[in-house]
């Protein structure tokens, strides 16, 4: 086998080297976890009024990165473990969280809320593991006829 390798086309070694690299890079990839996160400036406000110590905000915070069922599920579990993050809200037909916080005058509960999420999603990224990776099907690393 090692001698057929030898004696094979040159353009047919450098095909098997890049598959064999493709396959390596993606072995590689697997390692990597999820990297869910948001960005700040994405973070929607809507005001739903005053209460006896300030108002109530409703913020939406659209997450970017691999939002599966798996990762839905580590959100779940790190949320029963930690009632502090069961103000977080997944919604569930898109990716987006949402939370009311109650802002008095002259501080912002939503930088501190937002601080809290950014735990939880570091927590859930770690509980999920690493993120899938699809594996090229076995027939595309067959020997060309």
């Amino acid at each position: 086998m090692f001698f057929d390798a030898l004696r094979a086309p040159e353009h047919i070694l450098c095909s098997r080297w890049k598959q064999t690299e493709a396959f390596m890079n993606i072995a590689a990839g697997a390692r990597r976890g999820y990297r869910v996160t948001f960005r700040p400036e994405d973070v929607e406000r809507a005001e739903m009024g005053p209460t006896p110590t300030g108002r109530r905000v409703r913020c939406t915070v659209p997450l970017t990165g691999d939002v599966n069922e798996a990762w839905r599920t580590s959100y779940r579990a790190v949320q029963l473990e930690d009632t502090g993050f069961f103000r977080f809200r997944l919604e569930m037909e898109s990716n987006t969280v949402a939370f009311v916080v109650n802002e008095s005058r002259g501080t912002s509960r939503v930088t501190a809320e937002l601080k809290t999420l950014s735990f939880l999603l570091d927590a859930v990224n770690a509980l999920a593991g690493p993120a899938p990776v699809r594996a090229p099907s076995r027939s595309s690393f067959q020997t060309p006829a």
